[in-house]
């Protein structure tokens, strides 16, 4: 008999702690991958965001009573997840969890393959379908986003159809998971609670005194805004600084986009 749980209830302490346990029992002597995943999982946890904890959420939407099943479906999603975040954290180069060595992105690749080859495992056929298409797409404008650097004429329409799709697509597979619904369209909540978490990401990363997108010149919102807040001489300080001439501070020009209102219009 498969075990009920309260789905009213979900414990974040208890899932993490299913979480571990999943992945230990995954990377069972693959001590590299092990470490790795567990770094970011105590770091994950610390924060208030949980896509694993949402997928359950948004399950208990459509199911009277969550089973064991669709908590390990839910840790599944939550290693997956967490391997696109080494991922993406690699190839910003923005996270004090990495070394960036070479080792660590075949560690990387290894995570990912596991994970979503365990989750795509334990999908029906139409549901591993509308995953595979989601996280195809995904990864697409992840690649596109590489080359979505800052210039002068940079508009948000460019923002909105390259750098936040690579959000929505991935947010679209693991709604339409939740939901059981394998559908290949994205659905509006997809869209816009991808949109905002993406947003809030990349207003975290100005506000951050690291500031990679800075450092990266990526066309994000909120850079995108104070170009067009600029005055001048402020203007004069930007281009300065994204076409490379070293002739300010990362901390000069992350004021100016604070002092810009560009962090208040992007909220």
């Amino acid at each position: 008999m498969v075990q009920k749980l309260n789905s009213s209830i979900i414990d974040k302490n208890e899932f993490q702690k299913l979480v571990h346990k999943n992945a230990s029992t995954l990377f069972e002597n693959k001590n590299e991958c092990l470490l790795l995943l567990d770094k970011y999982i105590s770091r994950k946890f610390k924060r208030k965001f949980s896509w694993g904890i949402f997928f359950l959420y948004l399950r208990s939407m459509s199911k009277a009573d969550l089973d064991i099943t669709d908590w390990n479906l839910a840790t599944q999603v939550e290693l997956f997840i967490i391997s696109t975040d080494i991922l993406d954290d690699i190839m910003d180069k923005d996270s004090d969890l990495l070394a960036y060595t070479h080792s660590e992105m075949q560690t990387c690749k290894e995570i990912i393959y596991v994970t979503l080859n365990n989750l795509g495992y334990k999908l029906r056929k139409n549901e591993l379908n509308v995953l595979e298409i989601n996280l195809m797409l995904s990864l697409s404008y992840q690649f596109l986003d590489l080359f979505n650097t800052i210039d002068i004429y940079g508009l948000e329409t460019d923002y909105f159809s390259i750098g936040t799709n690579k959000s929505v697509y991935l947010g679209n597979a693991i709604v339409q998971l939740a939901w059981e619904e394998g559908k290949l369209e994205i659905t509006e909540f997809s869209k816009f609670f991808a949109l905002s978490n993406q947003i809030n990401n990349d207003i975290e990363n100005i506000v951050s005194k690291k500031a990679s997108d800075l450092v990266q010149h990526k066309a994000t919102l909120p850079i995108i805004k104070a170009f067009h807040a600029a005055d001048t001489d402020e203007l004069n300080i930007l281009n300065d600084f994204f076409s490379d001439n070293n002739n300010c501070s990362l901390e000069k020009v992350r004021q100016i986009i604070i002092n810009s209102g560009a962090i208040e219009y992007s909220r």
